[in-house]
């Protein structure tokens, strides 16, 4: 997603804030990468719900999914 650009400025530096966090945990079942990627989305839609950005949510997962037939759960 970040190499064809499909999020802002102000995504990126979320996602960037939250993978460069320094952490103590070591993921059992994954390579340390994978899990600070998966953290930094995790705290992209932690901050777009906050915002009330409900709508870029469901852009963002539909990408994910790959399937143009997503249905919102809001």
């Amino acid at each position: 997603m970040q190499e064809e650009s499909f999020f802002t400025e102000e995504e990126t530096s979320v996602i960037m804030r939250a993978r460069n966090n320094k952490s103590h945990a070591h993921p059992k079942n994954c390579d340390i990468m994978t899990y600070k990627y998966a953290t930094s989305l995790e705290a992209l839609i932690g901050y777009l719900e906050l915002c009330g950005r409900r709508d870029r949510i469901d852009e963002i997962m539909k990408f994910i999914i790959g399937d143009d037939s997503f249905v919102s759960i809001w």
